[in-house]
């Protein structure tokens, strides 16, 4: 259920999660506890609240351009999720945004995303 822009309830039933283009914002904990091995992210997102808490089964996110804000625990405790890519160097990442999660940030070189990794002591790779 999408309210004014903001995805407030999901019905899908996990595996791929694919958010429609017009949703500027996830709701907290909308995901919470959910099995999803793969989500689609609008470009229209601008944030990203802890919608993603405790989702098992998520290995890898793509974050898109124009994403404003990642917010604290938005990906806590997701124990498969290796990989985050980064698109939009002006985006910021709250902290405990990956909390208890082994994770690499994949961002551009001098980026938000690779301030934010070196001072966390999460792995980056440029893009």
């Amino acid at each position: 259920m999408i309210v004014n822009g903001e995805l407030c309830a999901y019905m899908g039933r996990g595996g791929e999660i694919v958010i429609p283009e017009g949703v500027k914002r996830i709701q907290r904990a909308i995901f919470f506890d959910y099995i999803s091995i793969s989500v689609r992210l609008p470009q229209s997102l601008e944030v990203l609240g802890d919608a993603f808490t405790k989702s098992r089964e998520l290995v890898s996110i793509v974050l898109p351009m124009g994403l404003k804000t990642v917010e604290k625990k938005a990906f806590f405790h997701c124990p498969q999720l290796t990989d985050v890519t980064v698109t939009d160097p002006m985006t910021v990442i709250e902290d405990e945004a990956f909390l208890y999660t082994s994770v690499t940030l994949h961002a551009p070189v001098g980026s938000f995303a690779e301030t934010y990794a070196k001072e966390k002591n999460i792995p980056f790779k440029a893009i």
